[in-house]
Parts: C-alpha cells; sequence; structure tokens
C-alpha cells in the first residue's frame, strides 16, 4: 500500500519559482494525494496566477506575511484534512527530483 503524501508548498513574491517547483511536483513518480499552496501575501501576480492556472490545487492566501513557520503552520493544518499518511514541507525555491516523494 502506497503512503498518501500531501505536498505543502509556502511562497511568497517569487512566482517563477513557485512554478518551477509546483511542475516538479506534478511530476512525482509516486503521485500525491494533494499538494497545499499557501501563498504568504504575495504581491508580484502569485495569487492572481494560484487562481487562474492552479485552481485544481488547495490554495490559501493569507491576507499579511506570517513568514515561513506561520505558512507552515496553516499548511500543515489544510493539509491534514486531506487525510494523509504524510505531510511534505516544501519552500517554494524546492525542486525536488521525480522520485523525491517515493
Amino acid at each position: 500500500m502506497s503512503a498518501r503524501v500531501v505536498a505543502v508548498v509556502v511562497t511568497w513574491n517569487r512566482r517563477a519559482l513557485l512554478e518551477e517547483s509546483l511542475a516538479a511536483l506534478a511530476g512525482q513518480s509516486h503521485g500525491l494525494a494533494g499538494v497545499v499552496v499557501v501563498d504568504n501575501d504575495s504581491s508580484d501576480g502569485t495569487a492572481a496566477l494560484l487562481d487562474e492556472r492552479y485552481a485544481h490545487l488547495d490554495v490559501v492566501h493569507l491576507q499579511q506575511n506570517t513568514g515561513g513557520a506561520g505558512g507552515f503552520a496553516v499548511g500543515i493544518e489544510r493539509a491534514l484534512t486531506h487525510d494523509p499518511d504524510l505531510v511534505w514541507l516544501l519552500d517554494d525555491d524546492t525542486v525536488p527530483t521525480p522520485t523525491a516523494a517515493e
């Protein structure tokens, strides 16, 4: 039986890096049970990108930047609603190899 892995990505004003990270998550050889993206009140168009291009993901838009720790706290709480076996935490500049989730 495969583990249900939910990834949590926290982002702030690094739209291009976020897109690269999300593409790498989509290409995992071990399929993810879910991806939670926490937008830490970005001002660079990240919110619009997430709403338009990544509406299929579980996106949380924060009204103020809570820092990495605050973003991960919110992300973990949301990830737990997906009933995961494992929660995988990533910053928006993390680009995992295709077999990383294995």
